[in-house]
């Protein structure tokens, strides 16, 4: 809420951004604090006496959170256009107990835009990030945000940015009875995923579980679900040229087929082959 403050955290990221060869900036779910019963934040109550312009308390949060958005997506974009803004929010935006129009069919004891001032709907509507990777940490038959229902719905909110769904693998590990017991749950969300929402994609939460889950589910990952390298989705809102298609020939050898292939990349950009057998 303290413009300084704002200033201050965007041009750390920045000064990072200059530095070094990032791909992106990524950005977890932590902007006000998580409410915690009977201990309401009144941290910012003397910064909200100063700054808040008649609005009420929940929309002067919101827009302190949207307008460093937009500022550190504008600063990012000034230093280097290809650089993305990826945000990771909690799986529910807002329940339609709270809101009937626009609210998931879930019952999340959290929800992104009234605990947590979070409108991520609203940054996506603008462009302001160019991923979402919503934490649907729940399983289909679950009550509070059944993956079935939050999938879609965040899908059908994607307004042509990136969507990348986080899955909860940590649920896996040392789980003896449940859906989480067995690789059954995880397998039919990413079946889910592919299925019913295109050009999307997926990551596990977090990355230190892959050494710990058992060795069937590795297998299930490895062969059954993630044969093949992802490849890096488009973003045509950044960049709608796509590089010349490679002039490619063939040398017969003794020792089988030589592909060569020659490139006109004028603007040296770091260009990746995919080979198809």
């Amino acid at each position: 809420g303290i413009p300084e403050a704002r200033a201050y955290v965007i041009s750390v990221i920045a000064d990072v951004v200059r530095r070094y060869d990032i791909d992106a900036v990524h950005m977890d779910d932590y902007f006000y604090p998580y409410p915690v019963n009977g201990h309401p934040f009144v941290q910012d109550a003397k910064t909200y006496a100063k700054y808040g312009n008649g609005m009420s308390l929940g929309d002067w949060r919101r827009n302190n959170v949207s307008l460093f958005i937009s500022l550190l997506n504008t600063e990012i974009k000034h230093i280097k256009p290809t650089v993305k803004l990826g945000i990771s929010p909690f799986g529910v935006w807002r329940n339609k107990s709270t809101d009937p129009v626009r609210g998931s069919d879930t019952h999340g004891g959290v929800e992104n835009y009234d605990d947590l001032f979070a409108d991520v709907v609203l940054w996506m509507q603008k462009g302001w990030i160019d991923y979402l990777m919503p934490q649907l940490y729940w399983e289909h038959a679950s009550h509070a945000g059944s993956f079935g229902v939050l999938m879609p719905w965040w899908y059908d909110h994607c307004y042509q940015r990136g969507m990348y769904y986080g899955l909860g693998l940590y649920r896996m590990l040392n789980v003896h009875k449940g859906p989480w017991a067995s690789e059954h749950e995880l397998m039919w969300q990413i079946r889910d995923i592919r299925q019913h929402c295109p050009n999307t994609g997926w990551c596990f939460f977090s990355a230190t579980c892959l050494d710990k889950v058992t060795p069937r589910v590795k297998d299930s990952m490895q062969y059954d679900e993630n044969k093949y390298p992802a490849l890096v989705p488009t973003m045509p809102w950044l960049d709608s040229i796509p590089p010349a298609p490679p002039v490619v020939k063939t040398e017969v050898s003794a020792t089988g087929v030589v592909l060569k292939w020659t490139e006109a990349n004028p603007q040296k950009e770091p260009i990746r082959y995919v080979v198809y057998r």
